[in-house]
Formats: C-alpha cells, structure tokens, sequence
C-alpha cells in the first residue's frame, strides 16, 4: 500500500512538471552537422537581412562543406537559430527555413559576417538598459481578453495574444516609454516568449498608443551597409582530422593484410 501511495505522488509530481519542462524543451532541427557538433554548437534565435558580398548570401549544407544549399539575396529575412565558432574564428549561423505550411523548405550555414542583425527585444534591453527597472508582477484583471504582444515598446510589430482565464503573464523588468507608459518585458507564456505588453494599456494597437506621441527613437539597423564584406567560404574539414582518418585506414588496411598473409 505505502509502495503503491508513494507511485502515485511521484505520478502526481511529474504531472505537475509537465508543463514546465515542456516550456523550456529546445527544439533541435535534424542537421547532420548540428547534431555531430551539438556540444560546439550554441543557441541564437535572431533575425537577420542578408547583406553579402555581391548582392547576395551563399547558404551552404555545413560550415565544412562546399556545397551550396541555397542563395539569399541582399534584403531578406532570415532567422538564425543556432551557431558555430570554426577553428579559424569564422561564426556560422544555421538556419531552417519554414514555408507557408509550416513544412522546412530549406536549412543551411552561412557566416554571421553575411548578415546585419534586425532590431529585436535583446537589442533593445542593450540600447536602453539604463532606463529598465528591475520590478516584477503578474498581469491581472484581463483573462479570457485578447492583448497585444510587442517585440519591444514601439516596435511596429505586434500580434494578437490570448490570455488565459486562470492567470496572466508575469513580467518583468520594467520600462517606462517617453510618453510616460509602463511596459513590462515577459520571458514566456503559452509558447510565446520574449515579448513586452504595454501595463497601462495592455490592449492598444500602434495607431492608438501613437497618434500623438511618436514612440521613443531607436536605433534600426539598416538593410543596406555601408563596408564591403568579405567572401568567406567554409574551411572544410581540419587537417589533423584528415590525417587521423588517414592514418586509422592504414592502420586498419595493414592489419588486415597481416592477418591474411599468416593465415596463407
């Protein structure tokens, strides 16, 4: 009996951590390089624009291999999701490119030095770190509503975001805009993460919070750059790598032929 109670609550217990390990799974795309150099890899998670040498980013199947999966031109969009310091000190980006039904279309590595960063919450919290309260709380009062979720304060992009009956996001820092409205930046909730809400007015639109005051300037990168960059192609693999490789097959070719021989 006692056995059986403590299987339930250790039931109950993993039931109850569900949810939180869920929340914090990381999605590993099927890459044959990424999964060989997992350990080496890190985490991104930004947008870029292309902004390559002639007018266009090369995207190739791994940062060892010549082989061109796809070619960008200078302007689109592309999110980075992981990446890889080479032995030369070149960083590479993975990308896996989703189509409009959510099926991968294309995944690829190309040098982050191809790439100008598109302005996103990290940028922000780096551009006004010294206006950013470290304050906390939980948004009440709205369940079952419908808010918006911006990218940061004045971001022109923004998205619809339910919230639950039961409870709403916790946020925190803080950070007062130049018209005098609090926002509060929220880690994650109900599989959104990164994003802040605007605590004055949690479900206004662009148009509604600015048709006076502009929001607070921020510092946009620009789809154009102004330095000419560099042609940077994979290294291929190490040469200590190869001379491994090589020298294990002889090893192994020799071996085999002194056993055939003492056999004869």
């Amino acid at each position: 009996m006692k056995r059986t109670c403590a299987l339930l609550l250790a039931l109950m217990l993993l039931l109850a951590l569900a949810p939180a390990v869920l929340a914090d799974v990381i999605w590993i795309p099927e890459d044959p390089f990424l999964n060989k150099h997992l350990g080496d890899c890190a985490q991104h998670d930004r947008t870029y624009y292309a902004a390559g040498p002639d007018g266009q980013v090369v995207v190739y199947q791994s940062p060892e291999s010549t082989m061109v999966a796809k070619k960008l031109e200078n302007g689109e969009s592309v999110r980075i999701s992981w990446e890889y310091t080479d032995e030369n000190g070149t960083v590479w980006g993975f990308c896996e490119h989703w189509g409009d039904d959510y099926i991968t279309d294309w995944t690829g590595w190309m040098p982050l030095e191809h790439l100008l960063l598109k302005y996103d919450h990290i940028s922000f919290e780096e551009e006004f770190s010294d206006r950013l309260i470290a304050e906390g709380g939980i948004l009440e009062g709205f369940g079952g509503r419908t808010i918006r979720a911006w990218s940061y304060p004045g971001s022109e992009g923004s998205y619809d975001l339910e919230v639950y009956e039961e409870y709403g996001p916790d946020y925190g820092p803080t950070f007062t805009d130049d018209a005098g409205r609090k926002w509060g930046f929220c880690t994650y909730y109900m599989s959104n993460r990164c994003f802040w809400i605007c605590l004055d007015d949690p479900t206004a639109d662009y148009d509604t919070l600015y048709a006076v005051h502009p929001p607070q300037q921020v510092t946009h990168p620009v789809k154009d750059r102004t330095d000419t960059p560099i042609e940077i192609k994979p290294a291929g693999p190490s040469l200590n790598g190869i001379l491994a490789a090589v020298c294990v097959i002889a090893i192994l070719s020799g071996g085999f032929l002194w056993i055939t021989r003492k056999k004869k």
